[in-house]
């Protein structure tokens, strides 16, 4: 069963989000000794994060990423972690699984699963990523 899992990672700056996606690519340097002193520290925790099957700005200050994942709460965390270790935001994720069912997923403090369906119908991927931008308004 394919679950998808997304977040938003926001940042004032455009420079730590291209960085950020850069390092969850193929792209990204293979070494840290190859990264600007002052990213090193995004390098080392993005280093071995898993590609993500969606990146893609939203404007200059989101970076949607999406994985396949298992519907497990400590898989969640270590997705998210990591950006967060990297400088970016992440104010709110989503899980939706194969049937459908979206669950929302609160990332600070800490990442949890709110087990609680979300009461919408999302026909697509397009109609839950605007309402993951419409929830990070809110925080």
């Amino acid at each position: 069963m394919e679950i998808a899992f997304y977040v938003l990672a926001r940042s004032s700056r455009l420079e730590l989000l291209e960085k950020l996606a850069l390092n969850l690519t193929p792209d990204k340097p293979v070494f840290v000794e190859d990264v600007e002193p002052e990213w090193q520290v995004l390098y080392k925790a993005l280093e071995f994060m898993p590609w993500p099957r969606v990146l893609e700005f939203l404007d200059e200050r989101v970076l949607l990423i999406g994985w396949s994942v298992d519907f497990d709460p400590f898989e969640l965390a270590s997705l998210v972690k990591p950006l967060l270790a990297a400088g970016a935001q992440v104010p709110v994720g989503a899980v939706r699984l194969e049937e459908g069912e979206v669950f929302r997923v609160q990332t600070s403090p800490e990442v949890c699963v709110i087990y609680e369906p979300i009461n919408h119908d999302f026909s697509d991927d397009k109609e839950l990523i605007a309402w993951l931008c419409r929830e990070a308004q809110k925080l």
